[in-house]
């Protein structure tokens, strides 16, 4: 009967160690998902930061189109004179 009882303890001993295991291993991929999850947002904002750069630089070239009409409008105004 001690044999029994001591083998049982070992065999209580290995499942909560084996639940231990389990409860390291899903406190792992919360981790991965949450690095997944920032890593994901990271993306996100520099997509962002890509478009507002698009955004501006399409304002330049906008900028640039008006001063070039001006001179064209000077010029025409320059010619007719």
């Amino acid at each position: 009967m001690i044999i029994l009882r001591e083998d049982c303890g070992l065999r209580i001993e290995d499942c909560r160690l084996e639940i231990e295991d389990c409860r390291l291993e899903i406190e792992d991929y919360r981790l991965q998902i949450a690095d997944y999850r920032l890593q994901i947002t990271d993306c996100g904002l520099q997509i962002a930061d890509y478009r507002l750069r698009i955004a501006d630089y399409r304002l330049y070239i906008a900028d640039y189109r008006l001063r070039i009409a001006d001179y064209r409008l000077l010029i025409a105004e320059n010619t007719l004179s």
